[in-house]
């Protein structure tokens, strides 16, 4: 077992987990404007 198995897996995981941040992180300010309480 080894850490750095394959490149492209580990890509591939970081990629998915940076989504799902990247989803919360940036949905909340991109869809924040669109739902404002005030609009």
């Amino acid at each position: 077992f080894s850490l750095i198995t394959d490149p492209e897996s580990l890509h591939e995981k970081t990629d998915d987990e940076l989504m799902i941040l990247g989803e919360g992180i940036t949905g909340g300010v991109r869809y924040g404007p669109d739902s404002e309480p005030g609009h």
